[in-house]
């Protein structure tokens, strides 16, 4: 095992357009439920972390404070909800970038990355980065989420679940976000930003993630 030192999270939310207003809507629940998502998804990540790692939560709809205050982690607030495009991952890696300097993170760091609502279903994804955070820069599963029973052979290496996966600061802060088109996934860029910029030898493909994408999507 080469250790578990130089390893953070970071986890993604987006809870309200502001202070005052209304709860974001979401199409596929209620504000409630989503909180609910919210609370179990951040608690997994908690549960699976270990001594030495520490957990940053970033919200970016603008809030000075809520709930997610109360996990006893360090929460990073944006306004990046605002920006003037409609691209959710596109303002997603503006927030990770900006939780991760905020909170002085080292370019050499590892940085597992989740999203708040998802459900980490067992340890296998990050024990393995743990395992192999000197060998490989980046540790990532290829194809849409919605390829669950496809073999991974078989899946796109265009494409990745950004859900959860694992990549050294540096190369975070090298994606440049504005080269997202505007109604196109931010998985597609993703994908080709790794595939042109991390050395073959220092990236990794996993075959299972352990989360849960929403209900009954297992990856």
């Amino acid at each position: 095992m080469n250790g578990t030192h130089n390893i953070v999270w970071v986890i993604s939310t987006s809870l309200q357009k502001d202070k005052e207003s209304a709860p974001t809507p979401s199409e596929f629940s209620s504000y409630e439920e989503r909180k609910q998502e919210y609370m179990n998804g951040i608690q997994s990540v908690l549960q699976s972390r270990v001594e030495g790692e520490s957990v940053y939560i970033v919200e970016n709809n603008g809030n000075t404070e809520s709930f997610l205050d109360d996990f006893g982690v360090p929460v990073h607030y944006t306004r990046n909800q605002f920006q003037p495009f409609q691209n959710k991952g596109r303002k997603e890696m503006m927030d990770i970038v900006s939780c991760l300097d905020a909170f002085g993170v080292d370019s050499e760091t590892m940085v597992i990355k989740t999203t708040g609502r998802y459900l980490l279903l067992d340890d296998s994804f990050p024990r393995f980065v743990r395992e192999n955070c000197t060998q490989y820069d980046v540790m990532y599963r290829v194809g849409s989420a919605f390829q669950n029973n496809t073999p991974s052979a078989e899946r796109s290496t265009d494409d990745m679940c950004t859900g959860m996966y694992a990549m050294r600061y540096r190369y975070f802060k090298q994606f440049d976000p504005s080269t997202v088109i505007e109604f196109n996934p931010v998985e597609w860029f993703m994908a080709k930003f790794i595939k042109n910029t991390i050395p073959g030898e220092r990236r990794h493909i996993v075959d299972h993630l352990g989360l849960r994408y929403g209900v009954g999507m297992d990856v």
